[in-house]
């Protein structure tokens, strides 16, 4: 079981749909489309990056730059608004990658980067992690997930007997660089439950990010969670 109810949000189709017409959106009115989470979630972000990561994060060069995966990316705004910032947020040379399983959203995001005039600095391309091994090399620095754990939660498939979610959490692991940093932010998971779904497959809690709570009938939440984790050095040796 993957934790959360089958929902359509869940399925390649939904998300397909909302990109073609995302894709029609763009090239009709220029409009770049939603940004998942709002703006806000984006900012928080970019504190932690501003807060966590910097130039003696690891030596990087031309050979070896510093390398960013945007997981779910769809229509590329997470990585284009660190973009903005390039300079201050992320180690120099870096390398910034973001993928989809959907076709249009790699191709909505590819002409929001020709617009803005982001194509020499960000790669696109249509993936899915969770069925093929592409990029499963234990060399991204930070990968990044918005909303991407979410949905594959929402999902019913199951991959050899396993549910997406579960399989997504051994995919990441393996991308990961020893010293590298998965930074997820979820709307339908708490801190308490990414930490305990992570941290029995592999991973360390580096930090969490302060965001808003509410108050309603005596309880307290947030409308996100965001947590950062890195490898357990320990994980093979349990």
């Amino acid at each position: 079981m993957s934790g959360l109810p089958e929902s359509k949000l869940g399925t390649k189709q939904y998300w397909d749909n909302v990109y073609e017409r995302e894709v029609s959106n763009f090239t009709e009115f220029n409009d770049e489309g939603e940004v998942w989470f709002g703006e806000e979630a984006e900012e928080r972000i970019v504190q932690w990056l501003e807060d966590h990561i910097s130039t003696s994060f690891r030596e990087v060069s031309e050979a070896a730059p510093f390398r960013v995966l945007d997981l779910g990316t769809g229509n590329g705004h997470l990585l284009f608004r660190l973009l903005e910032e390039e300079d201050t947020l992320l180690p120099s040379p870096c390398q910034l990658v973001g993928v989809d399983y959907s076709e249009a959203a790699i191709v909505l995001a590819k002409n929001i980067a020709r617009h803005r005039q982001f194509s020499d600095k960000v790669k696109f391309q249509q993936l899915d992690i969770i069925k093929d091994s592409k990029f499963c090399s234990k060399d991204w620095d930070l990968i990044l997930d918005k909303g991407t754990f979410d949905a594959i939660s929402l999902s019913g498939e199951l991959l050899d007997g396993r549910p997406l979610n579960s399989v997504y959490v051994d995919r990441v692991r393996g991308m990961l660089s020893p010293n590298g940093i998965f930074l997820i932010t979820s709307c339908n998971w708490t801190i308490q439950e990414l930490e305990e779904r992570f941290t029995k497959n592999g991973f360390i809690v580096h930090s969490t990010v302060p965001v808003p709570v509410f108050e309603f009938q005596g309880s307290t939440g947030s409308s996100t969670s965001v947590i950062a984790f890195q490898i357990d050095p320990s994980f093979n040796r349990k």
